[in-house]
């Protein structure tokens, strides 16, 4: 749909895209910004972030290293979890403003809703961005397709149900739930992602080898058998590839944490499965 429109010298989806692309950009700032702010006041050395693109989501993220050995699990849990806990805040209150910003907003026309038809069944949310409206037009599904941010859309938008083929969203409401999901993923407790680093910290190396092994299973398993999402397929193909590798030991990795950031990192994963975790309305 957008080469189409772009071969056809319409360039109006160019203008949808920019907004979204410069909103995920500077929410994808603030997450790196945290961990560099984090570890420069912990004394922990890491690697320039290196984008991760995706077809679906536009970016996974960034992968980081951590050059050297922390000096404590209490510095690792911070370095970790500065980027997720600031930018999956700022994620969801951009997403709730969005949504704000969207209940006004009339049906889009018929040809966008066929239009996200087709994307719904592709798995691409960006192939909606075209028709002739200013606002991005996407899947009602792709909305179902989150439990915590379906939700959060039925209660904030019209009634929404899996008849309605597409909605038109305010540019906030998709790089809300853009941003919410790649830091939802960023946030399970697997190898080398943020969410593995917390687990590292909190539950020591041994039990969070375990947990990664776990997570990553479970995360195969709904990318296969739990509905065709292309993005977790992605995202897990880049976890066994890239990040499953266990952290750099701690140079104290026998203290743990202390139960404030326990807490905290209970509540962030209860969070992140909500997110990834599909609504009973789809499908």
């Amino acid at each position: 749909q957008l080469l189409e429109a772009l071969n056809a010298g319409d360039t109006s989806p160019v203008a949808t895209a920019l907004p979204i692309a410069a909103g995920i950009g500077a929410l994808l700032l603030l997450h790196e910004g945290a961990h560099a702010a984090a570890a420069a006041a912990r004394g922990v050395r890491i690697a320039p972030p290196v984008p991760v693109p995706s077809l679906q989501l536009g970016c996974f993220g960034c992968v980081t290293r951590v050059l050297d050995f922390p000096r404590s699990r209490a510095a690792l849990y911070d370095v970790a979890a500065s980027g997720p806990y600031v930018a999956l805040a700022a994620s969801l209150a951009v997403f709730v403003v969005g949504l704000s910003l969207s209940a006004g907003l009339p049906p889009p026309p018929a040809a966008t809703d066929a239009a996200a038809a087709a994307a719904a069944a592709s798995g691409i949310p960006t192939a909606a961005l075209v028709g002739a409206t200013p606002y991005p037009v996407v899947p009602s599904a792709l909305l179902h397709s989150s439990l915590l941010l379906g939700s959060l859309a039925d209660s904030v938008l019209p009634p929404l149900t899996p008849d309605s083929l597409a909605v038109q969203l305010h540019p906030a409401a998709v790089v809300g739930f853009t941003s919410a999901l790649c830091n939802a993923l960023q946030l399970l407790p697997v190898g080398r992602l943020d969410g593995g680093r917390i687990a590292a910290a909190v539950l020591g190396s041994g039990a969070a080898s375990l947990t990664s092994s776990l997570f990553l299973l479970g995360l195969g398993l709904q990318s296969l058998f739990g509905g065709d999402d292309p993005a977790l397929l992605f995202f897990g193909l880049l976890i066994i590839f890239f990040q499953r590798e266990p952290e750099l030991p701690c140079a104290d990795d026998l203290t743990g944490v202390d139960t404030p950031r326990q807490a905290a990192a209970a509540a962030a994963l209860a969070i992140a499965l909500l997110i990834v975790a599909p609504s009973p309305l789809l499908g």
